[in-house]
């Protein structure tokens, strides 16, 4: 009997380009994770990876199992306006009764 590793494995062009693609991938997104400050975009990485953007978002969702987020800057929130989102807040608690608000999600902080 023949062991598992002994027998020959055929792999079409296709598929061993397609696992280079995801082992390029795969150490363009990972090299990012110890620097802070570093972090590519999609576009940024097929470029890198000389691959199209689409093909670099699904091994990013499908191989990799990973979520494609494009980075956003949020507002900064002054006291005084922290303070008017409260209020408001609490204001929109009185409007319902006490048996529905566990429904109601709201961040006062």
């Amino acid at each position: 009997m023949v062991a598992f590793n002994a027998l020959p494995v055929v792999v079409d062009h296709g598929q061993r380009v397609y696992a280079e693609n995801v082992k390029s991938v795969c150490q363009l997104v990972h090299s990012q994770e110890d620097r802070q400050h570093s972090h590519h975009s999609v576009r940024q990485i097929a470029r890198e990876a000389h691959i199209s953007r689409s093909s670099v978002h699904n091994i990013i969702k499908k191989d990799l199992q990973m979520k494609c987020l494009k980075r956003r800057k949020a507002q900064k929130l002054t006291e005084a306006s922290k303070v008017a989102r409260r209020q408001r807040a609490k204001e929109l608690l009185k409007k319902y009764p006490a048996h529905s608000l566990c429904r109601l999600y709201l961040v006062l902080g």
